[in-house]
């Protein structure tokens, strides 16, 4: 390997790791959504005094959260995905067989969608 070869390498390496990185924050905003409507919901159990009064505030707080979370896994597939193409030179043929981009995307989305599904499931319940 030449030192060009093993740049790039680095370079992909690094693009992946902030991936993985923004990926870390994703599920935290998503943990933290969920943390808010389970608060909610053990609020409204032990019948806290102005529980009413954070009702709604809990509820809007704990949906933003998941959905920032979802909108930012998406923008942090792109970047990724942005990033490597133009590391790679996605012109070549080569580099568009290592990108494997389809696969990273339907994970995505089927990370999102199961997001979606349980804080509406939470809502319903609550």
């Amino acid at each position: 390997m030449d030192q060009n070869e093993l740049a790039v390498l680095r370079t992909l390496h690094a693009n992946e790791r902030t991936y993985l990185a923004w990926c870390r924050t994703c599920v935290a905003l998503l943990a933290f959504g969920f943390v808010l409507e389970k608060f909610r919901y053990f609020a409204k159990i032990m019948q806290l005094e102005n529980v009413h009064a954070l009702d709604k505030d809990l509820s809007v707080l704990g949906l933003s959260m998941f959905i920032v979370g979802v909108v930012l896994l998406a923008v942090a597939t792109w970047r990724f995905i942005k990033t490597r193409c133009a590391i790679l030179g996605c012109k070549e043929e080569k580099a568009k067989h290592r990108l494997h981009a389809e696969p990273l995307l339907f994970y995505t989305a089927v990370f999102a969608i199961t997001a979606m599904v349980i804080i509406f499931a939470i809502h319903i319940l609550s």
